[in-house]
């Protein structure tokens, strides 16, 4: 089995990145605050967005074969099996929903409007790829497999069943 968990530092770096670029626009342009401290809502969303992320790489290296770079950037390292169990029994997105919740945390933890309307933007941009780029691709590779799986699991949150 290919293990690469080289891949692992790739959303380490981007967060990084991101959490280091908001800080310098938000000083360079004196940006405004939010005036209060949410770190009580930051650390979870920070701490439960960093595990999902991090299930996801270690779900798509361990179980798909592959990592959660899309085959339209790397084929060669693109997953070669669906994933569905762990949080992909949940949600077919679950690296988004991480991601979103890490970005919407640091925004919080730094206090920065801009870093919030940044991670708005970019989780506008993911659905757009996801649905437009990433489905239809799962749905040419897993076929079958993958629309069952559409059908029993949402894109995004859960489905609670009563």
């Amino acid at each position: 089995m290919n293990k690469n968990y080289w891949t692992l530092i790739v959303p380490v770096i981007f967060l990084t990145v991101v959490y280091y670029l908001n800080i310098i626009i938000d000083s360079y342009f004196n940006l405004p605050k939010i005036p209060f401290n949410l770190n009580l809502i930051a650390y979870p969303l920070i701490i439960i967005g960093m595990t999902i992320i991090f299930s996801v790489f270690y779900l798509f290296i361990n179980f798909g074969a592959g990592t959660p770079i899309p085959k339209q950037f790397v084929p060669k390292l693109a997953t070669k099996k669906l994933v569905t169990n762990g949080v992909f029994k949940y949600s077919r997105n679950p690296f988004a929903i991480g991601m979103l919740m890490t970005l919407v945390g640091f925004g919080l933890y730094i206090k920065s409007y801009f870093m919030i309307a940044l991670t708005i933007i970019m989780f506008i941009g993911g659905y757009l790829f996801i649905v437009y780029v990433e489905e239809p691709d799962m749905e040419q590779r897993f076929s079958k497999e993958y629309l069952e799986y559409k059908k029993k699991v949402q894109r995004w949150l859960p489905k609670f069943r009563s």
